[in-house]
């Protein structure tokens, strides 16, 4: 439950910021952080309010899901011996914490993306920042 309640403060988040966004977002850039890709506001916040619900819920699911399919759909090095039935439920739930914890990880990053891509279109030329990044 606290996991949905961090995802929909990501939404929330994603929502909130793209009140500062111009008409024609950079959201796209090189590797010198020039931009090199447009879109409209609208698409641009509907595909980060997708990417930033969907993936980390998806990624956070897996754990959930890996407990719940058979063991030859589990794809894990030495799958037979983690899977044993003396081992079969630690090693499901330290799946399952491993998911959740990279659904965690996933909602920040996106978010943080989130940000710096807004801050980028703050400058004209927009320009992402490279420090933040490394």
């Amino acid at each position: 439950m606290v996991f949905f309640v961090f995802l929909a403060a990501g939404a929330a988040f994603v929502w909130w910021t793209s009140g500062d966004l111009p008409e024609v977002v950079a959201s796209h850039f090189g590797a010198a952080g020039a931009a090199n890709g447009f879109m409209p506001r609208g698409s641009f916040v509907a595909s980060m309010l997708a990417m930033v619900v969907l993936v980390p819920a998806f990624l956070h699911s897996l754990g959930w899901l890996s407990a719940r399919i058979p063991a030859r759909f589990v794809n894990l090095p030495n799958r037979h011996h983690w899977l044993a039935p003396e081992r079969r439920d630690a090693t499901l739930k330290s799946l399952g914490r491993f998911g959740s914890w990279l659904g965690y990880a996933t909602l920040a990053l996106l978010c943080a993306l989130d940000w710096l891509v807004v801050r980028a279109n703050a400058q004209q030329p927009p320009r992402l920042e490279q420090a933040p990044l490394v």
